[in-house]
C-alpha cells in the first residue's frame, strides 16, 4: 500500500516527502505556521499542507519504524510519537527548567487572549518568572544561550528579535510546547525544583531578576 501511494507522486513530491520525513526524524515537529524573519509574521508552512493531503501514506511509514505520527489540527502541529526510551531527548537542567517556565506563560498568555495569537515574549519576562518561582540563584550566561538555542533547535521556540545574552530580546513561542510538558505537569515541576532548590533559598531573598553570570559552569 505504502508503495503503491509513493509511486503516485510526482518527483517533487517524493523530495519533499524525504525533506518532512527528516524533519520529523530530527526536529520532531511541523509547525501549521513558521516564523519568518523576512517580514516578522508567521507564515503558513506548506510541508503541513503536504502531510495534511498525505497523511496515510506518511503516517503508514513511521508505523513501520513504530512510531506515531499525530497531527494536531487544534493548535497546527505535526509530531512523532515513540515508545522508544532511545528516541527521548535528555535535557539539562537548565533546559528543563526554560521549558517548564515558558509553557507556563505559554499557558497564561493563551488563557488572556481573547483570539489568537502569536505568544511573543521578551527573555526578561522568562528570567523575572524562573526568579518568581525561585528556581535558580542565577543563570550561566553560556547556559542560558545553550538552552535556548537547544529549545530553537527542536522547534519549540523562535528568536524573533536580538540575541540570546540581551534580556530584552524576543522569543517566540510555539504551540510545540503543548505537547512537549502539559501545564499542571510544569507546575509540578516548579514544586519539585523548589523543594530541591529550598536550602539554597533559605534565610535570604529572592532577587527581583534573575542574575547572568558570565563564569563559567
Amino acid at each position: 500500500m505504502i508503495e503503491e501511494s509513493y509511486s503516485k507522486l510526482s518527483d517533487l513530491d517524493k523530495e519533499q516527502l524525504s525533506n518532512i520525513i527528516n524533519t520529523l526524524l530530527i526536529k520532531t515537529y511541523i509547525l501549521q505556521r513558521k516564523y519568518s524573519s523576512k517580514d516578522g509574521k508567521t507564515r503558513y508552512n506548506k510541508d503541513y499542507g503536504f502531510v495534511e493531503d498525505n497523511l496515510t501514506l506518511i503516517k503508514n511509514y513511521f508505523n513501520i519504524m513504530g512510531c506515531e505520527l499525530v497531527l494536531d489540527e487544534i493548535h497546527g502541529v505535526v509530531f512523532l510519537k515513540s515508545g522508544n526510551q532511545l528516541a527521548r531527548v535528555r535535557l539539562t537542567k537548565v533546559t528543563t527548567i526554560l521549558l517548564t517556565v515558558l509553557r507556563i506563560i505559554y499557558q497564561d498568555e493563551i488563557e488572556n487572549a481573547s483570539t489568537y495569537k502569536d505568544v511573543i515574549i521578551t527573555l526578561n519576562k522568562m528570567l523575572e518568572k524562573i526568579s518568581i518561582f525561585r528556581l535558580l540563584e542565577k543563570v550561566n550566561k553560556t547556559e542560558l544561550e545553550d538552552a535556548l538555542r537547544e529549545l530553537r533547535k527542536y522547534q519549540i521556540i523562535e528568536k524573533v528579535k536580538g540575541q540570546y545574552d540581551n534580556p530584552e530580546s524576543l522569543i517566540l513561542i510555539y504551540p510545540t510546547i503543548i505537547h512537549c510538558i502539559n501545564s499542571e505537569n510544569a507546575r509540578q515541576i516548579i514544586s519539585q525544583f523548589n523543594d530541591i532548590e529550598s536550602d539554597i533559598y533559605d534565610n535570604s531573598e529572592v532577587e527581583d531578576n534573575v542574575a547572568v553570570s558570565n563564569e563559567a559552569p
